[in-house]
């Protein structure tokens, strides 16, 4: 009968110790990895049916760096400014929002001379619900007083885009 009771007690605490290990792996990861553990395209089905039943909310998914700046030009209007005509592309497998668009001028020693940036409204002049996988989008940006950037009807050194 002792035996018995060993048993039992060694197998009550060795799952007790899985679940408790298994926990707080999940914990781990969720707070280092938030991002990649939202994304990643096996746990999220799990986790949607999670917060179906429990009645939680997830973040939207969001790849930043799947979102790719395709045929860019910029013209010279005056002496004094620029407009960009671009196209960048969602990569990413799943549709997701539109991002902001930053635009960083440099000059030769690679120092910001001057950072622009553009919310989705303001290069797309709608409200943007959410970009298609796949999709892709153009955009005309214009810049005002840039007489820093502009040399001889060009941009001076070089630019810089990011999505935010």
């Amino acid at each position: 009968m002792k035996t018995d009771n060993t048993w039992k007690s060694f197998l009550f605490w060795t799952f007790i110790v899985i679940v408790f290990s298994v926990t707080l792996t999940i914990q781990a990861m969720w707070f280092w990895q938030r991002d990649v553990f939202l994304q990643n395209s096996h746990i999220r089905p799990l986790l949607v049916k999670f917060c179906y039943t429990f009645l939680c909310t997830l973040p939207p998914t969001r790849d930043l760096s799947s979102f790719q700046m395709k045929n860019y030009v910029f013209h010279v209007n005056e002496k004094t400014s620029l407009q960009l005509e671009a196209i960048f592309i969602n990569k990413a497998s799943f549709p997701q929002a539109y991002p902001d668009l930053q635009v960083t001028f440099i000059d030769i020693n690679d120092h910001t001379i001057i950072k622009k940036r553009f919310t989705p409204v303001e290069y797309l002049q709608a409200a943007p619900d959410k970009m298609r996988a796949g999709a892709s989008v153009h955009v005309k940006l214009d810049f005002m007083d840039m007489e820093k950037v502009i040399e001889d009807n060009k941009v001076a050194e070089g630019y810089r885009f990011k999505f935010l």
